[in-house]
């Protein structure tokens, strides 16, 4: 209740014992205003080693809430998580050195929104507004934030403090509506010179409108997209184009970081030994997926061009848990203008003589890549063609 006459209370207590949880350091300033308290250096200490410092007007009775500024910063933001009964515990989160946020907030029970936000994940540093609605059938988050250097390992370990579930299927426990822009970004050992996001998550069902990557090994990324029924068994469609002056960047960088697929590894070394195969090259596909039965079907189609020539491709397939127990069937169609460049890429060293060229190749396989695939190949040029059949089989000797 507020006291009938002026004057001021001030509060400085070492430790306050709130069930199982000491906080530590209270202290403030408070007196009586028109419709609340008016509170002045308000600080204390959380777990995590988290500090909260807050000063504005505490509404009373049915204006009840908080209008001022607000700053929290935890140099153990997993200890704050885990006080708080949320977080995913990744390697990520525990492994983040600091992070914390400064605001002008309005906290009603309906509603509450952070202006003038300032939210410092580890070293970076991000701006913009936030706001959390309660007032609907489902509460609804929304961000809007923008920064300079960002490493986004760090910002989803950050995210994750706020996520229920695991970190293969969070449970959000909101509607979300994200909207970030930085640069440059680092993610996974890659640097991008920028980064930009638009996504919302409905119940179960998220959307990607925009996802937009700048210079990542000289090449560009945009990407829409949409998951489905994700609590279960998500069903999802993404759209992805890539452009970049010498697609031999991306493919050599991406083995170098990831050196777990063998492909990939290999795919660098054939396109390297292949001069200007990717230069100013496009890429575009469309890759959806859905449950069948026990397993999870695939589709894939696109196409690529560089200066070389141009290809397109389809795939559909079934998978179980395990994407290399794949079973289906792949179609591609390629054309080079220099023909000798089919060779190279199947791993054979050639004096680069000329041949007549344009040439097609068209490749079809079905079957089981792990276990064995019937394999159809056609070959044509000016005044050439040649076609091959045969089945490639995988033991415990390797291919045949």
């Amino acid at each position: 209740p507020l006291p009938t006459m002026a004057g001021t209370i001030s509060v400085n207590l070492p430790a306050v014992v709130a069930g199982d949880t000491t906080i530590r350091e209270v202290s403030f300033q408070a007196e009586p205003a028109t419709s609340g308290w008016r509170v002045e250096g308000f600080r204390a200490m959380l777990p995590g080693r988290t500090k909260l410092e807050a000063g504005g007007l505490l509404g009373t009775g049915d204006g009840f809430g908080f209008k001022g500024n607000l700053i929290v910063a935890s140099t153990q933001p997993s200890g704050l998580a885990n006080w708080l009964g949320a977080g995913i515990a990744t390697p990520a989160l525990r492994l983040l050195s600091g992070a914390g946020f400064s605001a002008n907030v309005d906290l009603a029970p309906g509603m509450q929104r952070f202006d003038a936000l300032e939210l410092a994940v580890g070293s970076s540093m991000l701006k913009g507004s936030a706001s959390r609605r309660t007032d609907g059938e489902r509460p609804l988050v929304e961000l809007a934030l923008k920064g300079d250097t960002l490493d986004l390992g760090m910002f989803a370990a950050f995210g994750g403090m706020f996520v229920n579930g695991s970190a293969d299927l969070p449970d959000l426990g909101h509607d979300l509506a994200l909207t970030l822009d930085a640069g440059p970004v680092t993610a996974s050992g890659l640097e991008a010179d920028a980064f930009g996001l638009t996504a919302r998550v409905k119940e179960d069902r998220a959307d990607i409108d925009r996802l937009m990557v700048t210079n990542l090994a000289g090449a560009s990324l945009s990407a829409t997209g949409s998951l489905t029924d994700l609590s279960l068994t998500p069903s999802g469609t993404v759209d992805v184009s890539i452009v970049s002056a010498d697609g031999a960047e991306l493919i050599s960088t991406l083995a170098a970081q990831f050196s777990g697929p063998d492909w990939l590894s290999l795919a660098a070394d054939r396109i390297g030994a292949t001069p200007d195969l990717l230069s100013d090259a496009q890429l575009s596909f469309i890759a959806s997926t859905a449950p069948e039965d026990k397993d999870r079907s695939w589709t894939l189609s696109g196409n690529a061009k560089a200066a070389s020539g141009s290809a397109s491709f389809t795939g559909n397939w079934k998978s179980g848990e395990d994407l290399g127990d794949a079973d289906g069937g792949w179609q591609v169609t390629a054309t080079q203008q220099e023909p000798l460049n089919f060779l190279s890429l199947a791993g054979v060293e050639l004096v680069p003589l000329g041949a007549p060229g344009p040439a097609t190749v068209e490749l079809k396989a079905n079957g089981k890549p792990d276990v064995s695939l019937e394999l159809d190949l056609a070959y044509s040029a000016d005044g050439t063609a040649a076609t091959f059949a045969g089945t490639r089989s995988s033991g415990a000797d390797g291919p045949q």
